[in-house]
């Protein structure tokens, strides 16, 4: 296998010189691969480095997988070299309700999921579960932005960026978006209602307010006015 150097010395120090003796060895220094040749220390070629690693790539390996790092390589027949595998060859085989069947892997980075074939995951079977405990929550998905409705991860709009989350520390927290006021009830947030609209948020248990004639009172603790006639 190939003898990984990490330290703070020079590449001549940690691998010392190429002599006959050490010629066709490799090493790995400060992520860079180097092998000694009859010339000296050269910069080694990634088939070089898989040849090193694997050995040759002949009839007795053929369409054999093998991985270096985080990458998988297979032995190609018509080109008889170790080349980089497809995703199913690095994978295995995905078949409907078969092979690795609902299985959720990441591979070079990538999320990838198996219904009939390895395909990229979607936001909603990678990201943990959206229900009615993270409405209105924010996640990030491959350089997107996601927002929970309660059922699905979505794309949020205008006015769901403009609001935020609304979680426990934000609970009865009034916010303008847009031409609309909306309060944050239980990780939702609901549009002001006309009531709400005239005498404002209901933040302060008991406060009073008159609307069209009829009398209104605070209660706080559902963050709703309640009328009453006179």
């Amino acid at each position: 296998s190939i003898r990984c150097l990490k330290n703070d010395n020079t590449m001549a120090d940690s691998i010392g010189s190429c002599k006959d003796a050490n010629v066709g060895e490799m090493f790995e220094f400060r992520d860079h691969f180097y092998m000694c040749d009859t010339s000296g220390w050269e910069s080694a070629y990634m088939k070089e480095i898989l040849e090193f690693e694997f050995g040759k790539c002949d009839s007795s390996v053929l369409r054999k997988v093998s991985w270096f790092h985080d990458t998988a390589y297979i032995c190609r027949y018509k080109s008889m070299e170790w080349e980089k595998a497809e995703v199913e060859e690095a994978l295995g085989k995905c078949k409907y309700k078969e092979e690795n069947y609902g299985v959720l892997t990441v591979y070079q980075g990538v999320p990838y999921y198996c219904d009939s074939w390895w395909r990229e995951a979607t936001a909603n079977e990678y990201l943990d579960q959206c229900d009615s405990t993270k409405i209105s929550d924010f996640e990030t998905y491959r350089d997107t932005l996601y927002v929970c409705n309660g059922k699905y991860w979505v794309v949020p709009t205008e006015t769901q960026l403009a609001l935020g989350t609304c979680d426990k520390k934000r609970k009865g927290e009034s916010v303008a978006a847009g031409d609309s006021q909306f309060v944050c009830m239980d990780h939702y947030w609901r549009p002001f209602s006309i009531v709400e609209s005239e005498l404002g948020a209901c933040s302060k248990d008991g406060a009073k307010g008159t609307y069209r004639g009829m009398e209104f009172v605070c209660d706080a603790s559902r963050f709703l006015w309640k009328g009453t006639l006179h």
